[in-house]
């Protein structure tokens, strides 16, 4: 049997979903940390230089707020394949063990 996800293809065992799912989380979790430092750093430019970075900032919010939907998914994603809450703790230090975060939800039914 293969999997498909998001346009990629593999064998549907244990090992390949592990590999797959930990690179996802490992390199959202940078991203993460990645925005977090350069948006903290354009702060601090703006009070210091006094420039407008309003527009630069908030489309990197934006992206940080993609990167941390995606993050989830991926953990949603793990955790319906029994990966083990320790293990995606260990891709992810700042993975919280709280399931109303990886509940089934379609986006689009707000308001149903």
């Amino acid at each position: 049997m293969v999997i498909i996800i998001n346009s990629v293809t593999f064998p549907d065992s244990s090992k390949d979903k592990v590999k797959f799912i930990s690179k996802r989380i490992i390199s959202f979790r940078a991203l993460l940390g990645f925005y977090d430092e350069i948006i903290e750093k354009l702060n601090s430019l703006i009070k210091r230089e006094n420039i407008d970075l309003k527009e630069k900032i908030d489309r990197l919010e934006l992206e940080l707020a993609h990167c941390k939907a995606r993050l989830y998914g991926s953990i949603k994603f793990a955790l319906k394949n029994n990966i083990s809450k320790k293990l995606i703790k260990d891709w992810y230090y700042d993975f919280e063990d709280n399931d109303q975060l990886y509940v089934d939800s379609n986006p689009m039914d707000i308001g149903e």
